[in-house]
């Protein structure tokens, strides 16, 4: 089989302190993914895009000086993967916003993420992987951030629709997969994962990427 590339953009949980580790693909899912491929001994290329704090303006801005200095996209890519949108949902509820606020930001999301997708798909017809943003309910206090989590995760899959991504639905993956009781094992802090959610993550990305080129597992 000939090897695969994929490369991952997103924030802190895709990041995963990547530059200051000795593994370029950092201490995260993707240092999961990795040795999930060297175990079923399947080609596979990660490059890890991720930067500490970003919301999808920044992951844009980034994206589009990157792609006009001829950068990341223009790589033999098999795959484009997308993560982002929980710093989003922690600017839009924690900072103080008033709901006619929080609106507009949600409109400014929505066409920041239409013209992130476009961009790509000028010149990219490959996989795109679009991963919803998760929010674990614990601490309790995230309780009330679900609902604009959920605003959030529907505008992105619906224009993950619009140019034929793969939407991810992590919420019930992940915050799904286990009970309130068990959160503590996934995330360190309702947000970020531990090692074990890390791993948790990689193999429902792995059974994706399995099914979509039609791998054995």
């Amino acid at each position: 089989m000939k090897k695969k590339n994929c490369i991952f953009f997103g924030d802190s949980i895709t990041d995963a302190n990547h530059l200051f580790s000795r593994n370029p693909l950092g201490e995260g899912y993707l240092s999961a993914l990795c040795e999930l491929s060297h175990a079923a001994e399947i080609p596979f290329f990660f490059s890890n895009q991720g930067h500490d704090g970003h919301t999808l303006e920044r992951l844009l801005d980034v994206f589009k000086r990157s792609w006009n200095h001829g950068e990341s996209l223009y790589g033999p890519w098999d795959l484009v993967a997308i993560q982002i949108g929980i710093n989003d949902v922690c600017v839009c509820q924690n900072t103080g916003l008033s709901l006619a606020q929080q609106k507009s930001y949600l409109i400014h999301f929505q066409h920041n993420l239409f013209s992130l997708l476009q961009e790509i798909r000028k010149d990219f017809s490959g996989i795109l992987f679009v991963l919803e943003p998760f929010l674990f309910p614990y601490p309790s206090e995230f309780q009330s951030w679900m609902n604009l989590r959920e605003q959030f995760s529907l505008i992105m899959q619906e224009i993950s629709q619009d140019f034929h991504c793969i939407f991810l639905p992590l919420q019930s993956l992940l915050v799904g997969s286990c009970s309130l009781s068990r959160f503590s094992l996934l995330s360190t802090d309702g947000i970020h994962l531990t090692k074990t959610g890390n791993q948790l993550l990689a193999s429902f990305l792995w059974e994706e990427l399995c099914r979509i080129w039609d791998l054995k597992l």
